[in-house]
């Protein structure tokens, strides 16, 4: 980080925070898996799930700001470079998912006899094993972490070049980069949706859920990085105090409102396409995630996910005032963890009797807690690491000034 500019306390705040919610969430997580070694592998897929969705949107959101060079992703810009160099870290994560393909510990396509008498495994079995499996996370994480390294390199560079002209230049590079990389992105995030979270249910599909994975990690990143900055503007801390001004906020909540209304077209169009289908392939999904006490998580998602961001995101007046933006990019943040668990969870557990719900064995729920604050912990710790190493805002981006003068 520049030694001009002072880190600011919140960024600090979330460094020093991440250590212990991590050693907590390492003891809870040991504790769950003293009872069960699957707990310990459904928990750590959970974990793993939701972060890869808050990585892959930072990383998503770094791409189309180098490609659009727009003045509302320039103030946020470093914080989707941060989060999109933790694929790094995400790749370490990803080793007990690809061991448990090889224990069979996860995946109902990586047991041998469960194959022999399945059909429909047996159709799958070409893509689905766990050789071919640990090929593609090795393709997924080596190019995407590439990427996320070459783009932040220049960007560095850019910051130091003082030549007017020579940055600019960069900054065109970085866009002509960027470009092909997103859309090699869309195709490489969709495929390990599948593998990561379609295929831990042996039978279901859906022709639309890497892109609703995509849109899901798009308002996870920015509504991140939406409300460190409109917490940042508040705290009256470094340059957001005049960066995240009106103009700028009302642009990201204008992001915020069209990714909100894409993520409910997806969810709804896959809905429909089963309700018209009627076959048991498919409506299983939906039938396991609506009985007793599941159904009432299914309720909080549509309303907390779609209605509140929606008709709070409408309103001109809440996207000019940081605070308030700030509330709604906290709502939509802590729903995509709701989601997560509504998307990934049952697919553990078979919840058909009479008490079937959500809220499942005492044990069990510290562990999905655990995991995700231990894996969060050490997410949140590189995330503010990686911060450090940059200026907080681009030092001579040419469109830099553009935005401090709408602050005035």
């Amino acid at each position: 980080m520049d030694n001009n500019q002072r880190f600011p306390a919140t960024l600090q705040r979330l460094g020093v925070m991440a250590v212990p919610a991590s050693v907590l969430g390492l003891i809870l997580l040991i504790f769950d898996s003293l009872h069960s070694v699957q707990n310990f592998y459904h928990a750590w897929t959970f974990a793993f799930d939701y972060l890869m969705c808050l990585t892959i949107g930072c990383f998503g959101l770094m791409l189309l700001s180098n490609m659009v060079r727009a003045e509302w992703c320039r103030p946020i810009l470093r914080i989707f470079e941060a989060g999109a160099l933790n694929l790094a870290f995400m790749a370490l994560c990803v080793l007990p998912i690809v061991y448990a393909a090889f224990t069979r510990h996860l995946f109902p396509w990586a047991h041998p006899s469960t194959v022999a008498s399945d059909p429909i495994l047996q159709s799958r079995a070409v893509w689905f094993n766990p050789l071919f499996f640990t090929i593609r996370n090795i393709v997924f994480f080596v190019v995407l972490t590439g990427i996320a390294y070459i783009i932040r390199s220049l960007a560095l560079k850019q910051d130091l070049e003082k030549n007017v002209q020579t940055a600019k230049q960069i900054a065109t590079m970085r866009a002509s980069i960027a470009a092909p990389c997103f859309l090699l992105m869309v195709f490489a995030v969709t495929s390990a949706a599948t593998d990561w979270i379609m295929s831990l249910d042996p039978h279901w599909y859906s022709t639309i859920f890497g892109f609703h994975f995509l849109i899901g990690a798009a308002l996870c990143g920015m509504s991140f990085a939406v409300a460190l900055a409109t917490t940042m503007k508040l705290a009256g801390e470094g340059e957001y105090a005049q960066m995240a001004n009106p103009k700028a906020t009302k642009d990201w909540g204008n992001l915020m409102l069209m990714m909100t209304m894409v993520w409910a077209y997806f969810s709804i169009s896959q809905y429909m396409i089963y309700w018209s289908g009627n076959l048991p392939l498919e409506v299983t999904f939906y039938v396991q995630r609506n009985v007793r006490t599941l159904a009432w998580f299914t309720s909080t998602l549509i309303i907390c996910q779609f209605f509140l961001p929606f008709l709070l995101l409408l309103s001109s007046r809440l996207k000019r005032y940081a605070r308030m933006l700030r509330n709604t990019a906290l709502l939509i943040f802590f729903t995509r963890i709701l989601e997560v668990a509504w998307e990934v969870i049952p697919m553990f557990h078979s919840w058909h009797g009479s008490d079937s719900g959500f809220v499942v064995q005492f044990q069990g729920g510290m562990g999905y807690l655990g995991a995700l604050l231990f894996m969060g912990g050490i997410w949140m710790a590189l995330f503010v690491r990686n911060i450090k190493r940059a200026s907080l805002i681009p030092n001579l981006d040419p469109q830099i000034l553009e935005v401090m003068e709408h602050a005035h």
